[in-house]
């Protein structure tokens, strides 16, 4: 008989569940920030290279500072060398899901871009479930399912006066950012847990710097860093993309499981349309407010069943 696998956010839980959906809410600004700079002429090549090289830089600097000031290992331990090399293939994911994602956004409207990048939720959930060998809770199901009808409406695909533009390689693009970043999930919460998550996230923010230098030239990363006006927003996409939310995830991940940390990464949807709405003007349709009410339902949903599945089983080993 197949066991069932259930949502978990205990007690214990909070902080971690908290630090996922402050790392979401990060990555949600970074569409509304990616679509100004292409305004400005750079490419999703461009935004993505300084993204991490900068994050890199960033997250090393405070994992010296923290060292100088005695904090160093005080969450956690120092990490081996095959430790290090696992968390940089492992960042490589996360550096593929930011270039497939910015090639998407330069095809499609946020909104139709952030929706096909949600896909990850249920990518998830079902990774960690053949991970497992276990098949997903009912509860965990409802609160997939209201995402990705939330997903739905917040896109605007069930308005039929939408009609965004798109095109068969901006979709192509953004599901395969979706696959990227259900991966980096998945392996992110499984790889070197017991490292100093700052020293994790700027293990792996490196990985996803050399991907990209790997990918192309060398000549082009440093004609890229040389751009005019591109440092500006390379600190802007770092701080956001390549420090705040890469840590804060590589922080909580590791103490829930990753389907779980996949639906409440669905955060990032409602940052990113209220985002897009207020700073780029997108109008935001009553079908995509209703998108986004689903979505914290389902968040909200996976917590309740968490605590009320850890409240039986105490009473299991206790009665």
């Amino acid at each position: 008989m197949v066991e069932r696998e259930p949502a978990v956010i205990g007690r214990r839980d909070g902080i971690p569940a908290l630090q996922v959906l402050l790392g979401a809410g990060s990555f949600g600004i970074l569409s509304t920030l990616v679509k100004l700079a292409q305004k400005d002429g750079f490419s999703p090549y461009d935004l993505a290279c300084v993204q991490f090289v900068f994050g890199a830089c960033l997250g090393w600097m405070i994992v010296l500072a923290r060292r100088t000031a005695g904090k160093q290992g005080a969450a956690g331990r120092t990490a081996s060398l095959p430790q290090t090399v696992k968390l940089m293939a492992t960042g490589t994911l996360t550096g593929l899901t930011g270039l497939l994602y910015y090639q998407a956004l330069n095809e499609l409207s946020v909104s139709m871009a952030v929706m096909l990048k949600f896909q990850f939720a249920w990518l998830g959930v079902l990774l960690h479930a053949a991970a497992a060998r276990r098949r997903p809770g009912t509860n965990q199901w409802t609160a997939v399912l209201l995402i990705f009808a939330g997903t739905a409406l917040s896109a605007g695909v069930m308005e039929q006066h939408a009609g965004p533009k798109w095109t068969l390689a901006g979709v192509l693009f953004g599901f395969a950012s979706a696959v990227m970043f259900a991966l980096f999930l998945f392996f992110g919460g499984r790889i070197a847990t017991g490292v100093d998550p700052y020293r994790r996230s700027a293990c792996m923010v490196t990985g996803a710097a050399v991907m990209l230098a790997v990918i192309r030239p060398p000549q082009v990363m440093v004609d890229v860093l040389g751009a005019s006006g591109l440092w500006e927003w390379g600190l802007l996409l770092a701080l956001f993309g390549g420090v705040a939310a890469p840590m804060l995830i590589a922080a909580g991940t590791p103490k829930l499981n990753s389907g779980l940390a996949s639906i409440l990464c669905a955060a990032e949807l409602p940052v990113a349309l209220i985002a897009s709405g207020l700073v780029l003007g997108d109008a935001l349709l009553a079908p995509q407010w209703a998108g986004v009410a689903l979505i914290l339902l389902g968040i909200a949903m996976s917590g309740l069943s968490g605590r009320r599945t850890g409240t039986r089983k105490r009473r299991e080993t206790n009665g």
